[in-house]
């Protein structure tokens, strides 16, 4: 993806690039290049992450994982992409639909001064 999260807007939604083979040269599987790609249009209609990211903090709080707070089920699209079976669930429409009527980014959960989705009241996992 080609942009800072804080960044997104329905008229500027970002851009993404996709490789079809890993810095090392070996090639990507299909399955593994469509849900790759579902998981980044995500990104691009306004999603954030579910998972957990230990990495991704700025001043104390990490990024918290919708999954084990129970909103996404471990097959969502927006937290296991490379789940065999990964689907895009009602909360990940609902959230989308938010985003485009409100003009904001979505989350799943509160974190890091960033408000969690009005999408997740109605469509919890």
């Amino acid at each position: 993806m080609n942009w800072g999260w804080g960044s997104w807007t329905p008229d500027d939604p970002g851009d993404m690039d996709m490789y079809s083979s890993f810095e090392d040269g070996s090639k990507r599987e299909n399955r593994d290049i469509i849900q790759t790609i579902t998981h980044e249009f995500g990104h691009i209609f306004g999603l954030d992450d579910a998972y957990e990211d230990d990495e991704y903090t700025v001043g104390s709080d990490l990024r918290p994982s919708a999954y084990d707070a129970k909103i996404v089920g471990i097959d969502d699209v927006m937290f296991d992409n490379h789940h065999t079976n990964a689907i895009i669930s009602r909360i990940d429409i609902q959230m989308i639909i938010e985003a485009f009527r409100t003009g904001e980014s979505q989350f799943y959960l509160d974190y890091d001064g960033n408000k969690k989705s009005t999408g997740t009241k109605e469509c919890n996992h």
